[in-house]
């Protein structure tokens, strides 16, 4: 059962995080920062941040949320092993 549980969790926070992650991308299009669009495409970390210093708080604490939920379900089903 914990099985289940993990393997849920770890899923939907990783699809938490790629929409998320999508609407910064959309975000940074659509007010014109295309260079860093495409680069926080290749380097992921980057989305939160300047999703941040562009006013985009909810979108980046949202990101940092299910970041965090798929790492920590990560590890506690990679330890559970």
């Amino acid at each position: 059962m914990l099985d289940v549980v993990l393997v849920v969790a770890v899923t939907l926070s990783f699809a938490w995080v790629a929409t998320a992650h999508a609407a910064i991308i959309a975000g940074l299009v659509r007010r014109r920062w295309y260079r860093r669009a495409a680069a926080a495409l290749f380097v992921p970390v980057l989305a939160p941040v300047w999703a941040w210093n562009l006013g985009m708080r909810k979108r980046a604490l949202t990101w940092i949320a299910g970041a965090t939920l798929y790492a920590v379900s990560f590890i506690v089903s990679w330890s559970t092993g």
